[in-house]
C-alpha cells in the first residue's frame, strides 16, 4: 500500500493540549500537558469511584479519537470499548474479542515464535520447587505442534486446535509422522523439535507410544501410569486456560478462525489509521480475557516497534499524529518481568522504556500501587515501572502505599497528602509533572478544566452491551445409552403390578356362598369391592386415585383370606375332638 504523506496543520498536534485540570478557586490556575508530553507516559490513580474513567480517560480517549489517531484501548470492566463504539468515527474502530461485533481472526497469526514460546510459559508452566525443567513439557509439545504448522500448512495454529491437540493428541502423533516420512528435507527448527519431543520420557510421543528413534509409528495410548500422570501434570494449566476457546462457539468463530487471513496490524495501525479495541469483558470472560489481552498487547507491540522510522515520518507522526494505548484497569493484565530484557522479550518495563521514541502515547489506570505490587514479583519491577511514567495524577485515595509513594516525589506532601485521603468535593488530585516538578504543589480538579473535552464525561452512563454470547459448543454424549421411561407410564406399570397380584390372591381364595349347616362364624371383614383396573384408568387417567384403591381392596383381600384360614383351623380343632 502507497504511503499518502500527511498534510501539516499550523499548530502541530504535538504542541496541543493533551489533558488539562484547574484548581477550581476564584483566581484559578490550571495545569495540563500537550501531546508530546504525554508521549512520556501517564497514569492515573485513585480508588473505586475517584473519578479515573471518566474524568482522565474517557477525555484523553475522545481527544485522541476526534484527532483521528490510531491505537489500542482495553478495559476489564468494558466502559471504554463501549465509548469507542459510541464515539468512533466511520471505519475508525475495529472490534476484537467475544461478541457478536467483533471480526473473525486467528489471534495467534502473525505472532513470532520467540513471543508464543513466552505465551506458553506464561499461561502452562508449573513451577517445581526442585527443577523447573519438569513444568515445561506443554510447552515443549505445543512448539512442536506450532513448528508443524508452519511447515504443512503455511499457517499458524489456532488457539482451538492447540487445546484440541494436547488433550488428546492421538490423531496428530499419526498425522505428523506420515508428513515427516515423506519429506526428503525438512526445516532445522522442526528437526530439532521433533527430536526434543521424541526423547522426552513424557512427552505426547511417549503418551501415544510412539518413537521416531525405534522407528514405532503405530499410535497406540501408552497404558504407563506414570506417562499418563506426568502428561496430565504438566498439561493441566494450559488445557485449562485454552479450553474456552475451544468450547465457547463465539469465541472459536472470533478467535481462533481458520480461513480469515492474518490481521496486519501495522496496516490497521499506521495505513488505515484504526483504533482496535479488545471486547472481552473479564467478568464474563474470566481468564481468557487476559490470555486474550496479552496476545493483542503482543502483537499490537511488535506492531508500533518494527514499523520504519522512515514510514512514521513521512505520515507525520511524533507532530501531528500519535499512536496510543489506554488501559483502564491496568493491574488486571499488568505483566512484568526482570529478565525479560535479557530474553529479548518486550514486557511492560521494556514497552514504556522504548514506546516514546517510536511517537506513542501510554494513559494508564490503576486502583493504586498496592495493586501494582499484588501483580508484580518484586516491588522493584513496580518501582521500575513507574519510573518510565512521567506524568502522574493521583485521585482520592487511602492506599498507603500510593500515600507514601507521593511522598517520596513530592515536596509539599504535608500540605497536600490531605486533600487526597478526606476529600471535600469529587474530583480532587494532584498532578505530578515529571518533566515540570513545579506543577504538582496545589491541589486540582477533574471536570473543571477551561476545555470542554474535559468535562463533558463527568457523570456520564455507558450504554450496556449485552450482545456476548457465552452458549457452549453441543456434542453427542456417548454416556447416555438408556432411555428413561416416562413418569407416568412407570406409574401405569406399577398399577398392573399391583393388579396382578389382586387376582392372584383371588385364586388363591375364591369366594364361596356361605353354608346355612355352618356354625356362626366370627364377625369377617367386608368384602372387597370389586372393579376393573384397566377400564377405570382408560375412563379417568388418575394413576394414583386407583392405585390407592387397589391397594385398599388388596389389602382387605389380604385379611379375608387370614379370616378364612383361622375359621378352617377351628373347624379342623373341633372335628379332632
Amino acid at each position: 500500500m502507497s504511503v499518502v504523506p500527511f498534510v501539516r496543520e499550523k499548530t502541530p498536534l504535538a504542541d496541543k493540549t493533551f489533558l488539562s485540570f484547574r484548581d477550581g478557586k476564584l483566581i484559578s490556575s490550571e495545569v495540563g500537558i500537550t501531546f508530546a508530553e504525554a508521549a512520556t507516559n501517564v497514569i492515573a490513580l485513585g480508588g473505586t469511584g475517584s473519578g479515573k474513567t471518566t474524568g482522565v480517560l474517557m477525555p484523553a480517549l475522545y481527544n485522541l479519537m476526534i484527532n483521528r489517531c490510531p491505537g489500542l484501548v482495553m478495559d476489564a470492566k468494558n466502559e471504554l470499548t463501549s465509548f469507542c463504539i459510541e464515539h468512533a468515527q466511520e471505519d475508525q474502530l475495529y472490534l476484537i474479542g467475544g461478541s457478536n461485533q467483533c471480526s473473525p481472526i486467528n489471534i495467534l497469526e502473525g505472532i513470532t515464535s520467540e513471543c508464543f514460546r513466552a505465551f506458553l510459559n506464561d499461561i502452562s508452566v508449573i513451577k517445581s520447587d526442585n527443577n523447573n525443567f519438569w513444568g515445561t513439557g506443554a510447552v515443549r509439545d505445543a512448539m512442536l505442534v506450532f513448528y508443524y504448522y508452519k511447515a504443512a500448512y503455511n499457517r499458524t495454529v489456532t488457539l482451538a486446535e492447540l487445546y484440541e491437540i494436547i488433550k488428546n493428541p492421538m490423531d496428530f502423533c499419526e498425522e505428523i509422522i506420515k508428513w515427516v516420512q515423506a519429506q526428503e528435507k525438512i526445516e532445522e527448527r522442526l528437526l530439532m523439535s521433533l527430536k526434543e519431543v521424541d526423547s522426552s520420557s513424557f512427552s505426547m510421543f511417549a503418551l501415544c507410544s510412539v518413537s521416531f528413534e525405534r522407528k514405532d509409528f503405530l499410535p497406540i495410548k501408552s497404558e504407563d501410569k506414570t506417562i499418563n500422570e506426568q502428561y496430565a501434570w504438566h498439561s493441566q494449566n494450559f488445557i485449562r486456560a485454552l479450553s474456552p476457546f475451544a468450547t465457547n462457539m463465539l469465541l472459536r468463530n472470533n478467535l481462533s478462525a481458520i480461513d480469515q487471513g492474518a490481521v496486519d496490524f501495522e496496516e490497521l495501525i499506521y495505513d488505515r489509521k484504526m483504533v482496535v479495541a479488545l471486547d472481552m469483558p473479564a467478568a464474563i470472560y474470566a481468564e481468557s480475557a487476559y490470555v486474550a489481552s496479552r496476545l493483542i498487547r503482543d502483537r499490537f507491540y511488535t506492531a508500533v516497534l518494527k514499523t520504519p522510522v522512515s514510514k512514521r515520518k513521512q505520515l507525520g507522526f511524533g507532530v501531528d499524529r500519535y499512536t496510543f494505548m489506554i488501559v483502564d484497569e491496568y493491574h488486571n493484565i499488568m505483566r512484568v518481568a526482570s529478565d525479560a530484557a535479557s530474553h529479548g522479550l518486550i514486557d511492560d518495563n521494556v514497552w514504556l522504556s522504548q514506546s516514546r521514541g517510536f511517537d506513542h502515547i501510554n494513559v494508564f489506570a490503576t486502583q493504586g500501587i498496592s495493586s501494582l505490587y499484588v501483580n508484580s514479583r518484586k516491588n522493584s519491577e513496580t518501582h521500575a515501572l513507574l519510573q518510565n511514567i512521567r506524568s502522574s495524577i493521583y485521585l482520592s485515595t487511602s492506599d498507603i502505599s500510593t500515600i507514601s509513594y507521593i511522598k517520596s516525589i513530592m515536596p509539599d506532601y504535608e500540605k497536600v497528602v490531605g486533600e487526597l485521603l478526606t476529600p471535600k468535593e469529587q474530583g480532587k488530585m494532584l498532578f505530578h509533572k515529571g518533566l515540570c516538578p513545579g506543577a504538582c504543589l496545589t491541589t486540582l480538579n477533574t471536570g473543571r478544566s477551561s476545555l470542554p473535552f474535559m468535562n463533558m464525561f463527568i457523570g456520564s452512563q455507558i450504554t450496556e452491551r449485552t450482545n456476548y454470547d457465552t452458549c457452549e459448543i453441543m456434542v453427542d454424549n456417548d454416556y447416555v445409552k438408556i432411555e428413561l421411561k416416562e413418569p407416568e407410564q412407570e406409574s401405569l406399570e406399577d398399577s398392573n403390578l399391583k393388579v396382578s397380584a389382586i387376582n392372584d390372591e383371588n385364586e388363591k381364595y375364591p369366594e364361596s356362598p356361605e353354608s346355612p349347616e355352618s356354625p356362626e362364624s366370627p364377625e369377617s371383614p367386608e368384602s372387597p369391592e370389586s372393579f376393573d383396573m384397566k377400564a377405570d384408568l382408560n375412563e379417568t387417567g388418575d394413576v394414583d386415585a386407583h392405585i390407592s384403591r387397589a391397594e385398599k381392596v388388596y389389602n382387605q383381600f389380604v385379611s379375608l383370606a387370614e379370616s378364612e384360614k383361622d375359621t378352617d383351623e377351628t373347624k379342623e380343632s373341633k372335628k379332632d375332638e
